[in-house]
């Protein structure tokens, strides 16, 4: 059995923007303070890290909401490329690495995501998608290593040195994070079993 929200109950505040807004900056500014405890790195790799993973929750955040179809836009034939071996096996490494972020991350995460249900008024948020989820993280890594030209083997070992910094650290974010939200009355949104 899938969980889901039940959305007779959801409360949006009404400084919902403002919490949110607060919110993104709050996070931001923890994941980049991870990245910099774990590699000191010079500021424009920092800031696409940044960028990207905000742009990250922005995206998921977004009230539009598009079929998967819908998000190709225009996308033809003549406009697809193969993934080369390199990017594909950097794609799956990053794929482990949002796994296992979840699963290092699962009872925090899920707090926060019930408490983003409330404050987006979207009970058809996916957990798979929370705005400060691994996903986010990952994105921000993607542009880190493009950032510092990163060729193949140097991002995947950047990846896995990451992983289990973040793994270890990350959970206290989202601690941090639920508190947050607490302390602005974003109550949880109540799961019900599918």
């Amino acid at each position: 059995m899938a969980p889901s929200v039940n959305n007779a109950i959801l409360q949006v505040p009404d400084d919902a923007w403002d919490i949110l807004r607060d919110c993104r900056a709050f996070f931001l500014k923890q994941v980049v303070r991870l990245l910099q405890e774990a590699e000191p790195l010079p500021e424009e790799p920092l800031r696409a890290f940044a960028k990207a993973t905000g742009a990250y929750f922005d995206d998921t955040v977004s009230t539009e909401k598009r079929s998967r179809f819908d998000q190709l836009g225009s996308l033809t034939a003549s406009r697809i490329s193969l993934l080369g071996e390199d990017d594909l096996e950097l794609d799956i490494r990053l794929g482990s690495f949002v796994s296992q972020l979840l699963e290092a991350n699962a009872r925090e995460l899920w707090r926060v995501y019930l408490r983003f249900v409330t404050l987006l008024g979207r009970p058809d948020l996916s957990p798979g998608d929370n705005p400060v989820g691994p996903k986010a993280v990952a994105t921000g890594l993607v542009a880190l290593c493009k950032a510092l030209d990163d060729d193949h083997n140097r991002a995947l070992d950047r990846v896995t040195r990451l992983e289990e910094h973040f793994a270890e650290f990350l959970p206290g974010v989202y601690l941090a994070l639920n508190d947050f939200l607490v302390s602005h009355k974003v109550s949880a949104a109540q799961p019900t079993l599918v």
